[in-house]
Parts: structure tokens; sequence; C-alpha cells
């Protein structure tokens, strides 16, 4: 899939549709207070975004993975490596209970993620199977660029705020973008 899953074209779509909505001409002197709102603003909708899509992402590998249980008693290698990875289990449970629980549990851990740095797509993959190593370092960096930029802005005042330039940011997000069909083809 050269373009990536509908998943991986849609965000771009999103993502492109934000650029055109907050793109502002750059001054030599730098954004004007509205523009570094819109910048911010920009910044907090594709953060928002990409969060959303490893998330969902993960869904739908854990959620492919209990159907095929649930079908033909199979554990396909990202659910053998939830159980594998599990730290307690009840050893007088039947598999299906031990498994019901694995992934209701894992499942909750998803849905409770709140975060877009290295970590926390760490903590949605491996337990399913992917190691750090899988990734491309320079994909997961920009994801914690990404996370700490969307973190300044949210959580410091505009006078306190870093001011980031529009292309520094755009060219963050697009290669964020950019790299969602590698990331893909890893999982």
């Amino acid at each position: 899939m050269a373009n990536g899953s509908k998943r991986c074209r849609d965000i771009k779509k999103r993502i492109q549709k934000l650029k055109n909505k907050y793109y502002f001409r750059e001054r030599i002197t730098g954004p004007t207070q509205g523009q570094m709102d819109d910048l911010r603003a920009f910044t907090l909708l594709c953060h928002a975004e990409f969060e959303v899509y490893f998330e969902s992402l993960a869904i739908s590998i854990l959620d492919r993975a209990k159907k095929r249980w649930d079908s033909k008693h199979v554990a396909n290698y990202n659910l053998a490596c939830l159980f594998v990875n599990q730290d307690r289990i009840e050893k007088k449970q039947s598999v299906s209970t031990k498994i019901e629980k694995i992934y209701s549990d894992f499942r909750k851990s998803i849905e409770h993620n709140n975060g877009m740095k290295r970590d926390n797509i760490l903590k949605l993959f491996e337990p399913l199977g992917y190691e750090e190593g899988d990734f491309d370092s320079a994909f997961l960096a920009d994801i914690d660029s990404l996370g700490s930029k969307r973190g300044n802005f949210a959580h410091c005042s505009f006078k306190t705020a870093q001011i980031e330039s529009l292309r520094g940011i755009y060219g963050l997000v697009d290669r964020i973008a950019d790299g969602l069909v590698e990331f893909e083809e890893v999982i």
C-alpha cells in the first residue's frame, strides 16, 4: 500500500484541511499574536488527530486478534504477545477467560492513553509484539517533538509559549503524516 490504509489517507486529508484553515504568510518579524494562536490551534488539533490515529490502530489490531480467537480459537502473534507479557495470570481460569481479561485490560489501557510521544506509542504497540527498534527512530523523534510542542502550547500562556515558525510546524506535521505509511508497513 504505497499510500497507506484508508485510516492513513483519511488523516492526511484531515491534516491538509487543517493546514488550509490555519495557513498564513509569515512575516519577517515573525507571526502576529493572531497567527501565533492559529499556529497553536493547528498544532493542538494535529496532535489530537495523530493520537486518535495511533489509538484506533492499536484497538484495530487488538480487536482483530480477539475476533480470530473467538472464531477459530487461534491466537495470532499480537494476542500471543499480550498473553506472554501479562504480569499476572490466574492459573485456575480457562484460556478463554484469561484471554478475555487480557483483551479487556489492554483495551482499557489503550482507551486511557493520554499523549502522543515515543513512550505513549511504545505502550500502545510493544505489548502487541512490536519493539522500539521496529520503528524509524527519526519518526519517533518527530512524534516526541510534536508532543513537546503541543504540551508547550497547551500548558503555557501566549506570553510564555515558545514562538514557532509556520514552516517548522508544517514540516514536522508533514514528516509524521508521511511516516505513517512506513509505520503501518511495520504493523
